[in-house]
C-alpha cells in the first residue's frame, strides 16, 4: 500500500503485483515506487525532532542493477521524494558508494564508520541537501562532488552495489520528509533482511547500525556513457480523442539529456500514420545534462475515425536506441479518455485514506458542448462515490464551479457508465471526475505514467474543497475517466428489468415469463419514427431460445420500459 502524505491527508494507492526495474544503456531504475513514502528506510531521516541524525547502509544486489556493467562510470544517484515540504535548518548529507562481494551485511551490528573507510568505498557527496530536496515531490538528483564519479569495479566478485548515507540536522522539520522505498514485494531481487543496516537518533552520531531491513530507497543510478545522447522519455496526448472536440489535442513530448554534454539546436520530428496522416518538427534550443524538457506539437486535428500511431523521433546522436517513442490511440466520434487504449490498467486503484476528496481531469472542445454520459473504472468495489463536472474558472484555470454532481452510487470492479440528465453544458475547457464520498480508498482505476503530464490531473480533499493540487509533479497516476459529448442519435439499453440478474423462479412446466427492458435516448434528437428493439435469451450453450421485437418511439433524454409480449417458457 502506498501512502502519499500531502498536508493533512493521506493519498493511497493499492497495487497487487511485483514491480520491475527499468534498465537502459545510460541508467537503471530500481523499483516502481509502489511501496510508497516513508522516512524509515532512507536515504535520510528528516522529521520533527531537533538534532536528528540517521545512518543507512544498503546493498543493492547484482540482480537489481540492470545494465550496469564492470567499468561503467556512475556520476549521480537519484532518490524519489514523496509529498511536499521544504527542509529547514543547517543540514548535512553524505553519500558513500562502493562495490562488494557480500550478498548482505550479516546478522550482527555493522560499524558504519568503519564500513565507510573500507578500501574501494568512496565518498561522492557531502553537502547541505536542502536545495536539492526542494519543496515538491519527484526525483532528487545528487550529482557527485566536484565533477566526481565512481567506476563500477566488479574485480574479485564484487558484483553488488553498496551505498552508505549519513544525515545530520540541527533543527526540527515542519513535517517528515518522506521518500519512496522498495521491498522484496516490489523488487524480487531483494532477498535478505540483512541487506539494509541503519540507526537513527538525536544528539551525537552513533557508529553501530544494528537495525535490519530488506527495504531500501527507490533509486535511479545514472552512468551516462556518451557525450551526446538525448532520450524520448514519454509521449502525452488523449488516448481516445473525439472528432467532436474540434480543436488540436496538443501532443506533449518529454525529452531528457542522458549524455554528458549540453545539447544545442536538436531537431524533434513528429509523424502520425494510420487513420490520419500528419507530419511536423521543431528544434530544442538547448538542454543540459540530466535535464528534462517538454516540447509541444500544437497543430494536429484528426478528421478520420480509427487507430492512429504517433511516432516521435530525435535526430541521430551517439546512441540511437532511445531516439524514438511511439504512442497508439483511437479516434472516435464523441468519447474522451487520457489512458492509453493499448496498455493495460495497473492493478488496484487510487483513493484517499481517512478523508473524502475529488479527482478530476481536464478536457477541451472547440465550442460550447453538452456532456450527457460519464464512464469511469474502478479496481475494486463496494465504496460510495459520485460523478462530477466542473468548469475551469478556478485560479490559473484550475477547477472552479461545480456544474454537475450525480447521486451517490456504489463502485463495482470494472466500468461504470452513468447518464448525465439533464445534460450539462461545458464551455471549451472543463474538468470531469469523481468524488470519493467516504473515507476509504475508492479504488479509482489508473495507469502509471512517469513522469505524470502537467496541467491535466488534479485532486482536492475533503470533497468540495476549492484548493486543488496538481498530480504533477510526483503523483504518477493517469486515472480512467471518460466524459462523452452528446450526439444526435444515441439509443442504449438502460436496464434489463425482467428477468433480473440472479432472479430465481418457482414454476411449473406450463409457466412463462414476460421479459422487460428499459431503453434510454442519450441523443439530442427525438426519435419520433418507430424503431425496433429486440430482446434475446440464449442458453448455456449459446443457443438462441427466445427472441421478440417491439417498435418504440423515444424522446431526447427520456427512458422507456418495454414489455416484450411474447412469453418465454420456463420449460
Amino acid at each position: 500500500m502506498i501512502q502519499y502524505l500531502h498536508k493533512s491527508f493521506v493519498f493511497v494507492t493499492l497495487l497487487l503485483a511485483l514491480g520491475t526495474n527499468k534498465c537502459v544503456a545510460q541508467y537503471t531504475v530500481i523499483g516502481t515506487k509502489v511501496q510508497g513514502g516513508t522516512a524509515n528506510f532512507g536515504p535520510m531521516l528528516a522529521d520533527d525532532t531537533a538534532d536528528r541524525y540517521s545512518r543507512f547502509a544498503y546493498i543493492y544486489p547484482a540482480a537489481t542493477l540492470g545494465n550496469l556493467k564492470h567499468g561503467d562510470t556512475i556520476r549521480s544517484l537519484e532518490f524519489f521524494k514523496v509529498g511536499f515540504g521544504k527542509m529547514k535548518g543547517k543540514a548535512n548529507f553524505k553519500i558513500f558508494i562502493g562495490t562488494t562481494s557480500k550478498a548482505d551485511f550479516g546478522s550482527g551490528s555493522l560499524d558504519w564508520k568503519i564500513e565507510s573507510l573500507v578500501s574501494g568505498v568512496k565518498k561522492v557527496y557531502d553537502g547541505n541537501p536542502s536545495s536539492i530536496v526542494g519543496d515538491e515531490p519527484g526525483y532528487k538528483n545528487f550529482e557527485f562532488d566536484n565533477n566526481g564519479y565512481f567506476v563500477f569495479d566488479t574485480t574479485g566478485g564484487a558484483v553488488h552495489l553498496e551505498i552508505l548515507t549519513e544525515f545530520t540536522c540541527d533543527s526540527a522539520q515542519s513535517q517528515v520528509i518522506t521518500w519512496a522505498f522498495e521491498s522484496n514485494f516490489s523488487v524480487s531481487g531483494f532477498t535478505s533482511p540483512q541487506e539494509t543496516k541503519w540507526k537513527r537518533g538525536v544528539g551525537a552520531l552513533v557508529d553501530y547500525t544494528n537495525l535490519n531491513s530488506i527495504n531500501k530507497p527507490h533509486l535511479r543510478i545514472n552512468y551516462f556513457k556518451y557525450r551526446n545522447n538525448l532520450e524520448v522519455r514519454n509521449i502525452y496526448c488523449l488516448g481516445t480523442i473525439p472528432l467532436l472536440m474540434g480543436v488540436p489535442d496538443t501532443i506533449k513530448v518529454i525529452i531528457k539529456n542522458v549524455g554528458l554534454k549540453t545539447q544545442y539546436q536538436r531537431k524533434v520530428y513528429l509523424s502520425i500514420r494510420g487513420s490520419n496522416f500528419f507530419n511536423d518538427s521543431l528544434v530544442v534550443d538547448s538542454i543540459k545534462t540530466h535535464q528534462e524538457r517538454f516540447v509541444y506539437f500544437y497543430n494536429h486535428i484528426p478528421d478520420t475515425l480509427g487507430k492512429e500511431t504517433i511516432t516521435v523521433t530525435l535526430d541521430k546522436d551517439e546512441d540511437t536506441s532511445n531516439n524514438v517513442g511511439v504512442f497508439e490511440r483511437n479516434v472516435n466520434y464523441n468519447v474522451y479518455s487520457h489512458v492509453a487504449p493499448y496498455k493495460s490498467m495497473s492493478p488496484g486503484g487510487i483513493g484517499f485514506n481517512g478523508v473524502s476528496g475529488d479527482f478530476v481531469a481536464r478536457f477541451f472542445s472547440d465550442s460550447a458542448r453538452y456532456i450527457n454520459q460519464m464512464k469511469v473504472e474502478f479496481g475494486f468495489g463496494g465504496r460510495p462515490f459520485q460523478f462530477g463536472i466542473w468548469d475551469a474558472t478556478g485560479p490559473g484555470g484550475t477547477p472552479g464551479k461545480n456544474l454537475f454532481t450525480s447521486d451517490t452510487l456504489t463502485a463495482i470492479p470494472g466500468n461504470v457508465i452513468l447518464p448525465v440528465i439533464p445534460r450539462v453544458k461545458v464551455e471549451k475547457t472543463f474538468f470531469a471526475g469523481i468524488r470519493q464520498v467516504g473515507t476509504f480508498n475508492i479504488g479509482f482505476a489508473y495507469q502509471l505514467e512517469e513522469p505524470i503530464r502537467p496541467g491535466v490531473f488534479y485532486f482536492t480533499a475533503p470533497l468540495g474543497d476549492t484548493n486543488w493540487t496538481s498530480f504533477s509533479p510526483g503523483y504518477d497516476f493517469n486515472f480512467n475517466v471518460q466524459p462523452r459529448l452528446q450526439v444526435g442519435d444515441d439509443i442504449a439499453v438502460w436496464a434489463i428489468n425482467k428477468p433480473a440478474d440472479m432472479d430465481s423462479f418457482d414454476y411449473n412446466l406450463r409457466d412463462t415469463i414476460t421479459p422487460q427492458a428499459t431503453f434510454i435516448n442519450y441523443g439530442f434528437n427525438d426519435q419520433n419514427t418507430p424503431f425496433p428493439v429486440v430482446f434475446q435469451i440464449r442458453d448455456i450453450r449459446n443457443l438462441l431460445v427466445y427472441s421478440d421485437t417491439q417498435w418504440i418511439k423515444l424522446k431526447s433524454e427520456d427512458t422507456l420500459k418495454v414489455t416484450f409480449r411474447k412469453g418465454f417458457s420456463l420449460n
